[in-house]
Parts: structure tokens; C-alpha cells; sequence
């Protein structure tokens, strides 16, 4: 259960070097490096590359780190249709500083930088995905539950 834990604070890689390793201190440095890794893509997708599953909000003792914070933020804006500057709305600071007054809110460019930095992946990840395909791909609209109709 703690490998399980420690896998899912930080990434399988660093399950593996701790396993293999011996050095706590290499370990402890190594684990910082991973928890603060700068692409904001690897919060957003499963080990296998496809987005995460949907599942009941966990709660957690553990805060977000500033990177974790502005991919959800990202996640959260796009999935929901919300527009970027929602992050600068006083309501919204309330919520997000509650209990927490140290916490960093993203702000309104650094989130749509990190939705086109997403978008463009997601793209590249797709056109790879359709260059390797070998067989039909069927694509179709779900105009019934939009709510853009």
C-alpha cells in the first residue's frame, strides 16, 4: 500500500528508483523533481497517455502543488465551460484562499496560456494517435445534451 501511495503522490518512475536504490538522499531529491516536474500535461492524463476517468471528488490532506493548481484550474475552466477570468473574481479568491491564505491562484493569462499549451499536446496526441491508426476511426457530434444548440 505505501508503493501504491507514493505513486500516486509522485509517478511510477520514482516508485522504481526507490526500489532500486539505496541512497535516501538521492531519493528525497529525486521525488522534489518529479513533484515539480514544469509540464502541466502529465496532471491531466493516466500513465497510458488517455485522460483520467471521472471518479468521486477524494478528498485529500495534501495541497495541490502550484502546478497541480493550474492544471486542474485548466481542467476545471474548460471542462465547464467557464470563462478564464473567473480566477480574478473576488468570490472565487474567497473560496480558493479559504483556510489556506498562502495558496497561489493562477492567474487569468497563466491559465489560458496553460489551456493553449494543453490544447496543442491534446492536438499532437491526436495526430499521432490518427498517422499510427491502422483501422476506420468513426467520429460523431452529441448535439442532443450540447449546450451550445
Amino acid at each position: 500500500n505505501l508503493w501504491k501511495h507514493v505513486e500516486a503522490c509522485f509517478n511510477a518512475d520514482v516508485v522504481k528508483l526507490a526500489k532500486k536504490s539505496k541512497d535516501h538522499a538521492a531519493l528525497r531529491v529525486a521525488a522534489k523533481v518529479f513533484a515539480t516536474d514544469g509540464d502541466i500535461s502529465r496532471f491531466l492524463k493516466t500513465p497510458d497517455g488517455s485522460a483520467p476517468k471521472k471518479t468521486s471528488l477524494t478528498p485529500s490532506h495534501k495541497p495541490l502543488t502550484k502546478m497541480q493548481t493550474r492544471a486542474v484550474t485548466a481542467q476545471w475552466v474548460c471542462e465547464n465551460l467557464r470563462s478564464i477570468s473567473i480566477v480574478e473574481d473576488d468570490g472565487f479568491k474567497t473560496l480558493m484562499l479559504s483556510g489556506r491564505p498562502g495558496f497561489t491562484i493562477p492567474s487569468r493569462m497563466t491559465v489560458s496560456r496553460d489551456i493553449q499549451t494543453l490544447f496543442k499536446r491534446t492536438r499532437e496526441r491526436w495526430a499521432d494517435f490518427f498517422k499510427t491508426h491502422q483501422g476506420r476511426v468513426s467520429l460523431a457530434t452529441d448535439c442532443w445534451t450540447s449546450p451550445n444548440h
